[in-house]
């Protein structure tokens, strides 16, 4: 387990199959953008049989002496973890749900307490350097995982120089909050769009002109979704969706040459908090592949919030933003969806289709009740 392969090469995943927040390879031995696990010290060993720890104390973290990392993914997304550079590291321990895959195995799965998938892992080896790889550990999110209640465990622990007498230990719960769903080719993602009021795919189409195309990151205090940002254009051809009713599914699609490398959904960081600026729910997506010969774009899509009502300002109409490669630019693109004339989600709880439309969106004459 401690033997030295030189270089952190764990088994990556192909470059399409990588979550959002981990697209950039190099070559095929690293991750640009990585989380680090714990730097917490666990000097103080856990009270815990490390051999049955319990969910709670999992879910719980520090006051077991476990630091608990947590992030946000989607179902089916690989997630790519290492220690932060250092002499003397190892992977000592690792907790998963799968047979045969960990020291140790975690508690049984419950309605809130799920497992991660562990893809493979890396060890270099105790004698090394801060230049040399470090532990990496690739994880997959079960491409079954749901957006709900439960989260997603798996477990690991660091050591400290593990062969010194005065050996330090991290210990770390990794959870994963499911936000969406991904799909490995643009077929499975069209067959997630299947239901009654989804219409097509709209496809974007980007400025003619390179210079009005966005390629600064929108931050906290950015008002790109509502102004032109120096003259250039935040939304593409097609990216304003109207005539939308609440719950529909709306999807769009890059032209060729684009992948999607992040998708942006959070007031107060992607864009300036804005009541009247909400934000889409994401559903699912396909991330494409970039490069000038690509004809396999990204695809996205997203639900219209059943609360929405198109009577209140605030509720008339949802945005999103895209971080995405084109060819090799890094690019951002806005979309949005704007709600038909009358509809109003509240209508959905009460008495169904009869009165999910009023004014020009017009209404159902009749329910008809099965028997």
């Amino acid at each position: 387990m401690l033997a030295n392969q030189g270089t952190v090469n764990a088994g990556l995943p192909k470059a399409l199959e990588w979550g959002f927040t981990a697209t950039d390879l190099t070559g095929a031995t690293a991750i640009s953008t990585t989380t680090e696990l714990s730097g917490t010290n666990n000097a103080v060993q856990m009270t815990t049989d490390i051999t049955a720890i319990a969910n709670t104390v999992w879910e719980s973290g520090s006051a077991e002496k476990i630091d608990t990392q947590a992030v946000k993914a989607r179902a089916g997304e690989y997630l790519f973890f290492q220690r932060t550079a250092a002499a003397g590291k190892a992977v000592v321990n690792f907790w998963t749900g799968q047979a045969g895959m960990g020291r140790f195995t975690l508690p049984a799965e419950s309605a809130t307490f799920k497992h991660l998938e562990l893809w493979s892992f890396a060890q270099p080896g105790n004698h090394y350097t801060a230049t040399d790889a470090q532990p990496a550990v690739v994880l997959r999110v079960p491409t079954a995982a749901i957006n709900g209640n439960a989260k997603y465990y798996a477990g690991f622990q660091i050591a400290d120089n593990a062969i010194a007498s005065a050996v330090k230990f991290y210990t770390t719960s990794l959870q994963v909050e499911v936000i969406a769903r991904r799909f490995g080719t643009a077929d499975k993602f069209k067959e997630s769009l299947v239901q009654p009021n989804f219409q097509t795919v709209t496809a974007l189409a980007a400025p003619t002109t390179a210079s009005e195309i966005v390629t600064t990151a929108p931050d906290s205090t950015s008002e790109w979704l509502t102004a032109t940002v120096s003259g250039k254009k935040s939304y593409w051809t097609n990216g304003e969706f109207a005539d939308a009713i609440p719950g529909q599914v709306v999807a769009f699609s890059l032209p060729n040459k684009c992948r999607i490398d992040d998708i942006l959904t959070t007031p107060g960081t992607n864009w300036k908090t804005n009541a009247a600026t909400p934000a889409l729910t994401e559903r699912g997506s396909y991330q494409g592949e970039a490069g000038s010969a690509s004809t396999d774009p990204g695809m996205v899509s997203f639900m219209v919030p059943t609360d929405a009502d198109e009577t209140d300002a605030n509720k008339k109409k949802y945005y999103a933003g895209l971080k995405i490669t084109n060819d090799a630019t890094v690019q951002y693109v806005a979309v949005s969806v704007a709600l038909k004339s009358g509809a109003k989600g509240a209508n959905i709880k009460s008495d169904g289709i009869n009165t999910l439309f009023t004014g020009s969106a017009g209404k159902a004459d009749k329910i008809v009740t099965l028997k």
